[in-house]
């Protein structure tokens, strides 16, 4: 049976009303704190475990949370939660709105953990070296986004091409830019600008490039309309 140990976990609500799907504590990054003593998970084991995290966590009103033990629940046993507002804003969920970042303290198997964590990574010594490791892995997530949103204009754009709407030859045009892209986007109805979503682009729209493509789902993404099942 794995070892039992104990995990702070940066969280944040990636839940959305209007499909009704519920991710209260969607994890963003986690950290060993230390082996768990016994197996019996109480408020009294975890609250000196508390006392392993840096001063500018201990300061955080800690609640404690009876275990959700239901089939789904991502919290079966008793935490400690981090009452009140952080203020640290992430971008990761399914919105384009910044998620606010909470903390929990909580057990789990040293080898579910292992899967996406190092037990040598140490917990931020400060406030600040915490809004750094943000910062980086924010500006990690938006490389790998443009890496995706790349990959798929250019998979567009072979097909646009297939299809007439960007016509090959050896002479590139040139790309438009940004206030052509959002005028060309603003001059779209609401069913074409989904349809930017899925990569289907008007016929009237001819001569598109690689990063004209790009451009025009970068805009999608980031000035909707929004997605739901309705469109």
């Amino acid at each position: 049976m794995s070892n039992q140990i104990l995990t702070l976990e940066a969280v944040y609500d990636n839940s959305d009303i209007m499909t009704d799907y519920w991710a209260r504590d969607t994890p963003y990054t986690s950290w060993f704190v230390c082996e768990y003593p016994g197996n019996a998970v109480t408020e009294a084991k975890m609250r000196a475990a508390l006392q392993r995290l840096p001063e500018w966590l201990r300061r955080y009103d800690w609640k404690w949370q009876k275990g959700e033990n239901y089939s789904m629940s991502d919290h079966p046993r008793g935490q400690l939660r981090a009452d009140g507002q952080t203020g640290i804003l992430v971008y990761a969920g399914s919105s384009n709105s910044g998620r606010e970042i909470s903390f929990i303290l909580s057990t789990t198997s040293e080898s579910i953990f292992l899967m996406n964590n190092r037990k040598e990574v140490p917990v931020p010594a400060t406030l600040d070296e915490f809004k750094v490791l943000i910062v980086r892995k924010e500006e990690e997530r938006l490389a790998n986004r443009e890496g995706a949103l790349r990959k798929v204009g250019s998979n567009v754009v072979d097909a646009a091409v297939d299809a007439g709407f960007v016509r090959p030859g050896r002479a590139k045009p040139a790309d438009k830019t940004p206030g052509e892209l959002r005028a060309i986007f603003e001059g779209m109805n609401e069913s074409e600008k989904v349809g930017v979503a899925f990569g289907m682009f008007p016929a009237r729209l001819q001569g598109l490039t690689h990063n004209d493509v790009v451009g025009l789902m970068r805009l999608r993404e980031e000035v909707g309309p929004k997605m739901t099942f309705d469109d």
